[in-house]
């Protein structure tokens, strides 16, 4: 083998393992960037979903307060109104059941929503000062409860996301540190690799000048 051959050969595989090294870590991070990202952005879809039905659900809530106050109109334009934001923002979070415990819940919210729904119906089928409309709202499994109920479920829910962007982000640091930590050590590993090939290169540029001295 010539000297320039020898000289390449040597230092073939420290390049090689530097473009190894670096390919894996690009990989890697993508990976775990593509990861995260999905994570959270689920999560903060059904976050939003639940933020904006309870606001829905409180302004439906509302109306049936102003029909016992005598706001007939009002209270019956509010009550048809907030039922398409409530709808579809339900609709969107049974499509978008992505954490442990949240299918359950989801299902639950869903069952109470259309008793819920016929109890509402049921409410401004009464006359507007009849008196079963005030134990329809106030009685016992009546409107308010229902409503109560419905709220807490979408909290739980919320919640549950919540927590789960939260455990995303500790895990990503976790990662990332043993990313680092990955990296550190294989950097070493191609130095030490470096030092060696070096040292290797010099004995095979020294041994013909040796040999012909």
């Amino acid at each position: 083998l010539t000297l320039r051959t020898r000289f390449l050969l040597t230092l073939l595989p420290h390049v090689a393992l530097l473009a190894v090294l670096g390919i894996t870590g690009v990989v890697l991070l993508h990976r775990l960037g593509n990861r995260i990202d999905a994570i959270l952005r689920d999560n903060y879809d059904s976050v939003i979903y639940m933020e904006r039905l309870k606001e829905a659900l409180e302004r439906i809530d509302s109306s049936y307060t102003f029909a016992l106050a005598g706001q007939e109109n009002k209270a019956r334009d509010q009550y048809k109104e907030q039922w398409e934001p409530f709808e579809q923002n339900l609709v969107a979070e049974q499509g978008n059941i992505t954490v442990p415990g949240e299918k359950e819940l989801v299902d639950r919210l869903t069952v109470l929503a259309e008793r819920y729904r016929k109890r509402g119906d049921a409410f401004y089928a009464q006359p507007a000062d009849h008196p079963a409309r005030h134990e329809i709202y106030f009685g016992s499994g009546g409107l308010f409860e229902m409503f109560k109920e419905i709220k807490d479920i979408a909290d739980a829910i919320l919640r549950l996301n919540q927590n789960n962007m939260e455990q995303a982000s500790r895990d990503a640091i976790a990662a990332g540190q043993e990313s680092f930590i990955g990296f550190v050590i294989g950097l070493a590993l191609v130095a030490l690799l470096g030092i060696f090939l070096a040292w290797q290169t010099i004995a095979t540029i020294l041994q013909p000048i040796r040999a012909v001295i």
